[in-house]
């Protein structure tokens, strides 16, 4: 199955393939332009990307420029962008760093994304981040960090096995850090909520 992948403010190598769309959200066009990826589209203000390399996108991509007085981020423009053109299965690149009320817009971004149907998964260079609204196999290697909020309302029916700390139906309240920095144990973990959201981070 194909995917999409929003490049923002940071890139690493992943394994797209010519079936996946892509696109560059302003700096992230540069990024992807070195990695020798054209984008689909590239889209933003493009305060962040020098003219001379706006220049130097193949004719194939899409340019979608946008006044940088404007009432939405760049990344929620992408977004809205994948939910237009009904694409499902997004990874978001995204560095995490930075001004602390641009990573809390990702994460509004991801709640935003999951509102409107979009399966999303944000990816730096140490942090994944997805939501969880029913059951999720976890991989990752033993000693891992993995932390869990509960997102609107509490959180019930909470089942954690393959960690540190194991939870069996239990209530994570919301805005609560009860699970905070659980760690992957066991060969397999899964975290399972029976009813609620969860934002899952692992580090």
């Amino acid at each position: 199955m194909s995917k999409t992948y929003i490049v923002t403010d940071y890139f690493k190598p992943v394994d797209i393939t010519d079936n996946d769309f892509v696109i560059g959200v302003d700096i992230g066009c540069k990024y992807l332009m070195e990695a020798g990826i054209s984008p689909n589209v590239a889209l933003g203000d493009f305060d962040s990307m020098p003219k001379e390399l706006i220049c130097q996108l193949p004719d194939t991509t899409q340019i979608m420029r946008y006044n940088p007085i404007k009432a939405k981020s760049d990344t929620e423009l992408a977004i809205e962008f994948c939910i237009a053109n009904k694409m499902n299965e997004i990874v978001l690149l995204n560095s995490l760093e930075g001004r602390f009320g641009h990573i809390v817009g990702v994460i509004n971004n991801l709640v935003y994304a999951y509102k409107k149907g979009l399966d999303i998964t944000v990816i730096s260079e140490r942090v994944t981040a997805f939501l969880i609204d029913s059951f999720k196999d976890l991989t990752g290697y033993p000693g891992t960090y993995m932390s869990l909020y509960a997102l609107d309302n509490d959180a019930e029916g909470v089942y954690l096995k393959g960690f540190k700390y194991p939870l069996n139906d239990a209530i994570l309240p919301a805005f609560s850090c009860l699970g905070l920095s659980n760690e992957f144990q066991e060969e397999t973990r899964t975290v399972e909520v029976r009813k609620g959201l969860l934002l899952c981070i692992i580090e």
